[in-house]
């Protein structure tokens, strides 16, 4: 696994993402919105459940996972945050990942988008969001062909 997405897990796991909640006060930021919905920008919200990221979900579990119903990103988020995936399974594919390593591209890939768009002013944009966490998968399965 790449180092920033083990770098994201350990944040995630410690709750230490730079989410706004998380940085406005340190930096001086003048809130904690999300500048794409203006909810409160948390780590959940900034990685799941923020309405700019539902077509990149749903799109990504269209491609990858078999359907349970319609996706719950809040229970998404709590599944990923508690390290039980045991409920979402891959389609068959050329891909060899497990599905802890499906659900950290696309989580990487959002990650860096919007901090690549606050740092850098590059602009949100899902379909690239969804080509990186692709990219992201098929590194990963060639790395994991090889072992």
């Amino acid at each position: 696994m790449p180092s920033a997405a083990r770098n994201l897990w350990f944040r995630l796991i410690h709750n230490k993402v730079s989410s706004k909640v998380n940085v406005y006060k340190i930096f001086k930021l003048p809130d904690d919105l999300c500048v794409y919905c203006g909810y409160r920008e948390t780590t959940i919200h900034m990685l799941f459940t923020c309405p700019a990221n539902w077509d990149i979900w749903t799109n990504y579990f269209a491609l990858l996972f078999v359907p349970l119903g319609p996706l719950d990103m809040s229970q998404v988020a709590t599944d990923v945050l508690s390290l039980d995936l045991s409920s979402y399974c891959l389609l068959d594919s050329s891909f060899k990942v497990s599905t802890f390593e499906a659900v950290t591209c696309v989580i990487t890939a959002i990650w860096r988008a919007k901090w690549c768009d606050h740092y850098d002013s590059v602009g949100f944009d899902n379909q690239f969001v969804m080509d990186r966490a692709m990219a992201n998968l098929r590194r990963i399965s060639s790395l994991n062909l090889l072992s």
